[in-house]
């Protein structure tokens, strides 16, 4: 198993759309944030699982939630640079995408 590591972006991400989703509906956040968890174990089990979404960086889909986890994939170790809305641009999540740990 990987370890899964998520950048400070990434991080806000995750607090940002967990806030909004339990300002629409109480528990809504808390249903996103065990969703994003499951995910990130699952990347960090197998993440070569998930499609190459530009040669370089992949991305894993949640399953309930129109999200999907961007990460890099190194030998012992995930870094995921964001959590993206689908139905955005996908080029613009590159605002500070992942970088490779030393």
């Amino acid at each position: 198993m990987k370890r899964v590591e998520l950048t400070a972006e990434a991080e806000l991400d995750a607090f940002e759309i967990s806030h909004y989703y339990e300002q629409e509906r109480a528990g809504l956040g808390v249903r996103f944030e065990e969703d994003l968890n499951w995910i990130l174990e699952r990347i960090g089990q197998n993440s070569l699982q998930f499609p190459a979404f530009d040669g370089v960086t992949r991305r894993a889909l949640l399953r309930d939630f129109p999200y999907g986890v961007f990460f890099l994939d190194e030998p012992n170790l995930v870094v995921v640079g964001a959590i993206f809305h689908l139905h955005r641009r996908p080029e613009s999540w590159r605002r500070s995408p992942p970088r490779k740990a030393r």
